[in-house]
């Protein structure tokens, strides 16, 4: 060799370069070390070629290297003549890795597949398991536990769309059907560049490393090499090498020794790698443009490479040419199923000895009504693995929802705020996280409060303005406050996807749930509950929010978030007395009830009494009597049993007046046969019998007994409702108007509610728990005053 040159061989650049990683060192600072004033002879000496001498055996000798160990010192002298042309090119030049001439590779396919096998390995060491989110002790296989994505081909932020277009179906209880989405396979099947676009938490680095994975087992793209790239990685290496490309990174990071700069320029001229390029979204605005412009450049020099990139949504405001944009659309039932059975299943996760699996009881959870709003939350994959956390130890989901829905707003939270690329998000990171919280918080209740569960941008950004403008030390311009709050509100949709821009300038909280938290905490907050304030002597609006599920879902959030729960609950029950304290009617009906459950000397508590009675005269049901008191259902009283079977009568014949049938008829006839299973007083027997006698026998033709129905039956049901009225004090109660009908049918509902957060788990004494229920149903007098 001659003299005045050496180059490292393909062994020598792997190690030099395994030295480098273990020091921590970039080519910069090895040029440095090395005494040299630019890194041009470092990036040739990696790079396997030609470096003055002197030179070479320097950088090994920084490196911990020897240098008769690295260097390729091939005999003869064409390889002499090689040598000396490439140093006859300009000492200062780097040349171009994306216009090199391509050298002959007669095994390229026998090398390309060592590359890949190679990188397999490397690849499964690092990413082949996943870590779980909230249990350090706990790690899944990434085949095992991932679960398909599906895709949706439009942007929902892009779309031209109203509040009310969102808002009707929602308050109306409603469900938007999904739009159609499709496949990640088919997605990468038909587009070779592609940005996929998602939420915190949907699952977007745990599916760029599943389709790596996928790769290297030839399952998708089976010929192509993967490349997985967190981005912020990247970011790091492009501070400490200003000239950089794609391809300078990719040498870095693909160091092995089957992989020469020639060998990758080929390859990469072939369109042999995908690139899976993570997290977009963690680039700093500060160095973004020109971020992008080194990616953008690769896609025009390599255009044959495959290339996925993810971002999250809101971060999304560049667009490169060429690329298929899709969104994550939220997990649908079939997909919380799959990964719930496929996280329950795992070798290392705890077993029950039970014949039913943790997965099945956790998806029978979901499914009952009263966690409709965790089923809601596990449509995002990290919160769905936080609800299988929750679930696993008790095979519970905890008592108070409120302690979910706090921890999951808590994930969100700090997940953003971890990255060092929202650290510079101006006016929001000013902010300490309670005061983050207190602003979301203000958001959700001013919103909510004014029936917005969709809100324009600009309804937004006036309380984010008026809040910062409160907790400002000095008075803020209006220029600097507009830019700050614009700022505060695309920090909190990049950084925890908290709110969501649903269509064009129309957003909403990510979650229903989360919305109605924050407002429970805000009432908690003001140390009063806010339907207080806002509704005062409308006894209709009172009963509609109280039985109005968004609004009963905050009442319970708040009474369970309250240190001490009485006074929200002595409240709350205050309100409910107010709906019938004003109608002598419905005053009638409870003081009825209360003469009532005196009358019978039974073991039943007096206040399930009352609720079992307006539960059968008005066909609401027993479920507030049952709930009150279990026995009721299990073993009740004869006469209460009784008088249960002569408001079916009653009901029966009243169907039949209105409406005959002869199944209805024959049931009526098995309900009047009751002397066999009750002991009746003589005079109630005699009466019934006389009452028996009057109906038309069964075997006349129907049209008959129709006819019979239509004429008499009506005078039948009054004289059936006076002999139950006389004898069981059945019935006596006045007819109601519709308005008293739909009012106490809301007083109804209302007291099942008031009954559910009684017993929710909320901090209330016991004394004034049991005063609580015990008063339910109980119209007094002297205190109607209190109540007008």
């Amino acid at each position: 060799m001659s003299n005045r040159s050496l180059r490292s061989s393909s062994s020598g650049q792997a190690r030099a370069k395994q030295a480098m990683t273990r020091r921590g060192w970039t080519q910069a600072y090895l040029a440095t070390e090395a005494g040299l004033s630019t890194r041009n002879s470092v990036w040739k000496f990696l790079s396997g070629r030609p470096v003055e001498r002197y030179i070479f055996m320097e950088l090994c000798f920084q490196l911990g290297l020897d240098w008769e160990e690295i260097a390729d010192l091939p005999p003869g002298e064409d390889n002499l003549a090689n040598v000396d042309d490439d140093i006859a090119t300009e000492a200062g030049d780097r040349p171009a890795m994306e216009t090199a001439a391509p050298h002959h590779h007669p095994n390229l396919e026998e090398t390309y597949l060592a590359v890949k096998t190679k990188l397999r390995h490397q690849f499964f060491k690092q990413y082949g398991r996943v870590q779980s989110s909230f249990n350090l002790t706990q790690q899944f296989a990434l085949d095992d536990i991932y679960t398909d994505l599906s895709l949706l081909p439009h942007l929902s932020h892009q779309q031209w769309l109203e509040i009310d277009d969102l808002q009707g179906s929602l308050l109306q209880g409603v469900i938007q059907p999904q739009p159609m989405g499709f496949s990640i396979q088919e997605a990468i099947e038909h587009h070779e560049h592609l940005v996929i676009l998602g939420r915190p938490g949907s699952g977007k680095t745990t599916l760029l490393k599943y389709l790596a994975l996928q790769c290297y087992n030839s399952q998708i793209q089976p010929d192509y090499i993967p490349v997985f790239i967190p981005l912020r990685d990247i970011e790091r290496y492009q501070q400490h090498e200003p000239d950089w490309s794609v391809a300078d990174y990719l040498q870095t990071l693909l160091a092995i020794e089957e992989i020469t700069p020639e060998l990758q320029t080929e390859l990469l001229r072939q369109g042999k790698f995908w690139l899976l390029l993570d997290a977009l979204d963690e680039i700093p605005r500060k160095t973004s443009e020109k971020f992008l412009e080194k990616i953008q450049q690769f896609v025009q020099s390599f255009p044959n490479n495959n290339i996925l990139i993810t971002s999250r949504i809101a971060a999304q405001n560049y667009f490169f040419t060429g690329f298929t944009y899709l969104e994550i659309a939220n997990a649908n039932e079939q997909q919380i199923k799959s990964y719930i059975k496929n996280w329950f299943n795992q070798p290392n996760t705890p077993r029950d000895n039970g014949k039913i699996s943790k997965g099945d009881q956790l998806l029978a959870h979901l499914r009952r009504p009263e966690n409709r709003f965790v089923l809601e939350l596990a449509k995002t994959p990290l919160l769905l693995e936080l609800i299988c956390c929750a679930f696993q130890e008790r095979a519970q989901l905890p008592s108070k929802p409120a302690k979910l829905y706090k921890e999951g707003l808590n994930v969100l939270l700090n997940r953003g705020s971890r990255s060092q690329a929202f650290q510079t998000d101006y006016g929001y990171n000013e902010l300490t996280l309670p005061q983050k919280l207190k602003l979301l918080s203000e958001i959700a209740a001013r919103m909510f409060e004014q029936g917005y569960f969709y809100f324009e941008k600009d309804q937004v950004l006036l309380i984010i303005q008026q809040y910062l403008a409160s907790i400002a030390s000095t008075s803020i311009s209006g220029d600097l406050l507009w830019l700050k709050s614009e700022n505060v509100l695309r920090a909190i949709q990049v950084q925890h996807g908290l709110l969501v821009e649903q269509a064009k300038e129309v957003y909403c909280f990510s979650h229903v749930i989360f919305q109605e938290y924050l407002t429970a905490q805000q009432w908690v907050f003001r140390k009063k509950l806010a339907i207080a304030d806002a509704i005062v002597n409308d006894p209709e609006i009172i009963a509609q929010r109280l039985t109005d599920p968004h609004w009963q879902e905050v009442i319970a959030l708040a009474i369970s978030l309250a240190p001490l729960a009485d006074d929200f609950l002595r409240q709350l029950k205050f309100q409910l007395d107010r709906l019938v304290a004003s109608d002598a009617g419905l005053i009638a009906i409870i003081e009825y009830l209360g003469t009532k459950s005196k009358s019978l000397q039974t073991d039943h508590k007096p206040v399930a009494i009352r609720a079992f009675y307006l539960g059968i005269l008005y066909d609401f049901g027993l479920n507030l009597a049952t709930r009150l008191d279990r026995s009721l259902s299990e073993n009740p009283h004869q006469e209460i049993s009784l008088d249960l079977q002569l408001i079916r009568i009653l009901s029966l014949a009243k169907s039949l007046a209105q409406n005959p049938s002869f199944e209805q008829y024959l049931n009526l006839g098995f309900a009047l046969d009751i002397e066999r299973k009750f002991s009746l007083s003589p005079a109630l027997t005699k009466a019934l019998q006389i009452c028996k006698e009057q109906l038309p026998s069964p075997m006349e033709e129907k049209s008959a007994l129709w006819q019979w129905w239509r004429v008499h039956g009506p005078d039948w049901y009054q004289g059936m409702k006076t002999i139950v009225c006389q004898h069981h004090q059945l019935g006596c109660v006045a007819e109601l108007s519709p308005n008293q009908s739909n009012l106490l049918r809301q007083y109804y509902h209302g007291l099942v509610f008031f009954h559910k957060c009684l017993h929710s788990g909320c901090y209330v004494s016991p004394t004034v728990q049991a005063e609580l229920e015990n008063n339910l149903l109980n119209y007094e007098p002297s205190t109607s005053s209190n109540l007008s």
